[in-house]
């Protein structure tokens, strides 16, 4: 005896209709093609891979150097080049170093940076003054970063304004903090009339 079923359509439940596949392909059509319309021609792209990180996004900013205690910072004079002796309307370089003896880096473009500040209550004429920094701070560290014990760096040019001996006291500071010691450091200038170079009679 063969059985029949009732409904004629229940030996196709089974398995889905040519409806079905049609739509399935066009989703699998639509997933993989990118059809991008631009300046009425049709473009089909296919998709790229994107990487789930690119190199921008991995590159990531240091933390701010946080604001050094005044304890904490400490120097000792260590070194100077000699004094300059010059003519009116010449210039020269003057380079002073210091160890850091402190218990804190010294690091240049922070709040951490030390600089060379003018003391005294004769101050350099402005005439003088070559490119400073700042009006009274002659130069800040050469070195990025300058660890315990390390020795920093400081470049400054003077110019001959008028003749006579001119004494630029110097001590250095880190601004906004304090003044660290004061080995009573200073560079006498020296100006001298400008020579014509010729001989006489």
């Amino acid at each position: 005896m063969v059985w029949t079923p009732k409904d004629p359509n229940h030996a196709r439940r089974g398995r889905p209709g040519p409806h079905v596949g049609a739509a399935v392909f066009t989703l699998v059509l639509a997933l993989a093609l990118s059809v991008v319309v631009a300046s009425g021609r049709v473009v089909v792209a296919l998709p790229a891979l994107v990487p789930a990180r690119t190199a921008e996004a991995a590159v990531t900013t240091e933390p701010p150097v946080p604001t050094p205690l005044a304890e904490l910072l400490h120097s000792r004079f260590y070194s100077k080049t000699l004094d300059p002796d010059i003519e009116v309307g010449q210039t020269a370089t003057v380079s002073i170093i210091y160890r850091n003896i402190g218990l804190t880096p010294w690091i240049r473009g922070t709040a951490a940076e030390v600089r060379l500040g003018e003391v005294g209550p004769d101050p350099l004429p402005p005439s003088m003054r070559v490119n400073w920094p700042y009006w009274d701070r002659p130069a800040r560290q050469l070195e990025a970063a300058v660890d315990e014990h390390g020795l920093a760096t400081f470049v400054f040019e003077v110019r001959g304004a008028i003749p006579g001996v001119f004494r630029l006291n110097l001590r250095p500071v880190v601004d906004g903090v304090t003044w660290l010691e004061d080995d009573n450091v200073h560079v006498d200038i020296a100006v001298r009339e400008p020579s014509d170079g010729e001989e006489g009679p």
